[in-house]
């Protein structure tokens, strides 16, 4: 089966790909999970916004169980807007 856009033709059965782009930019989803760094929390001190932030995990028996980080992810871009109502 071969498929073609506008921009890219790939043959599926022998896995050819020919888009134009780097072959060590394609990942297997199952490699991803070594090579991605953890998750850490930074804690900011503000009541109630540390929580907002977790991650999940399966367990054993199929279960979603939910874990807190304790803050903002490390090296996240945050962006913040805000208003201030003094001298309205």
């Amino acid at each position: 089966m071969k498929r073609k856009g506008p921009m890219e033709s790939v043959t599926m059965e022998t896995g050819v790909y020919d888009t134009g782009v780097r072959g060590e930019a394609i990942r297997r989803f199952g490699a991803l999970k070594t090579e991605a760094p953890t998750l850490e929390g930074v804690p900011t001190g503000i009541p109630g916004l540390d929580e907002l932030f977790f991650t999940t995990r399966m367990t054993g028996d199929g279960r979603i169980e939910q874990h807190p980080l304790g803050g903002i992810p490390q090296s996240t871009l945050v962006n913040k807007a805000s208003y201030s109502t003094q001298n309205r």
